[in-house]
């Protein structure tokens, strides 16, 4: 109850603030407008759909909310990657009054572990009159939360990592490299719930608040750059290993490919 609570103020605040239509709140809108009231959202993914097979004969799956690839196997303990902040719009036949976002980041579990997931990105939104960014850290099923002091702004190179030093201990990182500001956060023991190490992950996502996914906007094309997991016996992998996801909702709106170290995003709503 406290937290329904705690989501009906921060909707109500954002839709103050922005003077449009009441929607449901959206973590790096709401951290923008200097809200302290918003604490984010978990980022579970929803895959839907039988496997389809592409070109390059990797299974290719749909979801709801996740786009991008990742990993399926044993031990992976750290994922990093980066990326260019994107210059954010209306998606087609948008809405103006309403607030359209997303986010980028990288993880550990959360596609195949259903109890855990350590991540870490950037949220990013646009309305008519803005468009905002936020750093944010999380271990589901705690909810995500905004790194404070860090700025972002359209063409920022973005380095993102997380790291599991246990199955419930670990840490994440946001550098932003275009103006060297970091920030970083240390999950300490009893913080953190029990990870699989068994995903690691590249994503773009259509984060959802309450029960509603945000609308999503159109990011153009988002390359993560400089992609790898490692796995707790020294071994590293990158996204060309990684199982491919767009996003389908009542139409397929991203389009993914990979290369050996990089993933890439592609708004095609």
């Amino acid at each position: 109850m406290k937290f329904m609570i705690s989501l009906f103020a921060i909707a109500m605040l954002i839709a103050s603030a922005l003077s449009v239509p009441l929607v449901p709140g959206a973590r790096g809108l709401a951290e923008s407008l200097d809200s302290s009231l918003f604490t984010g959202l978990p980022s579970v993914p929803h895959l839907s759909g039988g496997p389809l097979l592409r070109s390059d004969h990797q299974p290719e799956q749909y979801s709801v909310n996740w786009a991008g690839a990742y990993l399926n196997g044993t031990g992976y303990k750290s994922v990093t990657g980066q990326f260019e902040a994107p210059t954010v719009k209306f998606p087609p036949h948008a809405d103006p009054r309403f607030t359209y976002c997303g986010s980028v980041w990288v993880g550990i579990d959360g596609a195949t572990c259903h109890s855990a997931i350590l991540q870490t990105g950037i949220d990013y939104c646009v309305n008519s009159t803005a468009v905002v960014y936020a750093a944010w850290f999380e271990w589901f099923p705690d909810q995500s939360h905004n790194f404070k002091n860090f700025s972002i702004s359209a063409g920022d190179i973005i380095k993102v990592s997380v790291d599991a030093t246990s199955l419930t201990t670990g840490s994440a990182v946001v550098e932003n490299l275009s103006n060297g500001e970091i920030v970083s956060h240390e999950y300490k023991k009893g913080e953190g719930l029990g990870l699989c190490e068994e995903n690691a992950e590249w994503i773009v996502e259509d984060f959802t608040a309450g029960d509603s996914l945000m609308p999503f906007a159109d990011f153009g094309k988002i390359t993560i750059s400089n992609a790898h997991a490692v796995t707790a016996d020294g071994k590293v992998f990158g996204p060309s290993d990684a199982i491919p996801v767009d996003i389908r909702q009542d139409k397929i709106l991203t389009s993914v490919s990979r290369t050996n170290d990089s993933v890439t995003i592609t708004y095609v709503g």
